[in-house]
């Protein structure tokens, strides 16, 4: 599996034949059958594997003394650590998403329950900023956990050409507690706003 993400580092999905994992891992072609009916299994299994040693770094809390943002970040700086070392496995991640989202069976569903294992992983932490009142209580943990999933792998992936303020851990944290909607403190330090009064 360490030998496929290897490879994919460098090639697309199609492009990658058992044969090139077999010669990439040291080992004959039948021993990778006498594990994987076939390379999407393979590169199933291999995301998996991915995803639950991500789901391992979301377990890992920070201190309960910390303000739930400071937790906040400290989890979203771990995600982000994880995706900066792990770039072809969030690449691996995206592709394997589009395509079983859209497909049905057997897949599918193996596919839904390794999201939402993810999910549940970060959903702990949302729970605990719900019962604190960080967190609005109408929406569900594990819908703010995709929110947040989804924002950090958008970071990670189309805004690697922004300054790096503007996707800062502390940006995202931002702006997945407070929204983009102007009059956020960030909002009326920028424009004058402060107390009331306008910056001549």
């Amino acid at each position: 599996m360490q030998a496929a993400e290897r490879l994919c580092s460098t090639r697309r999905f199609h492009e990658v034949t058992m044969d090139d994992i077999a010669t990439e891992a040291g080992v004959a072609k039948g021993t990778l059958y006498g594990y994987f009916p076939d390379k999407e299994e393979l590169f199933f299994q291999t995301i998996a594997a991915g995803i639950e040693d991500l789901c391992q770094v979301l377990r890992q809390k920070a201190s309960a003394t910390m303000a739930f943002p400071a937790r906040l970040a400290d989890t979203c700086h771990r995600i982000s650590t994880f995706y900066q070392q792990r770039r072809t496995l969030l690449r691996m991640i995206q592709t394997e998403d589009a395509r079983l989202s859209s497909c049905t069976g057997a897949h599918h569903h193996r596919w839904l329950t390794l999201r939402k294992g993810l999910q549940s992983a970060l959903a702990e932490l949302m729970s605990e900023g719900v019962a604190d009142g960080n967190l609005r209580p109408d929406s569900s943990p594990l819908v703010l956990a995709s929110i947040l999933m989804g924002m950090l792998r958008a970071r990670s992936h189309d805004m690697m050409d922004l300054d790096p303020g503007l996707r800062s851990d502390q940006m995202m944290v931002d702006l997945f507690l407070k929204g983009a909607q102007a009059g956020t403190e960030t909002s009326r330090k920028k424009t004058g706003r402060s107390s009331g009064r306008r910056l001549p």
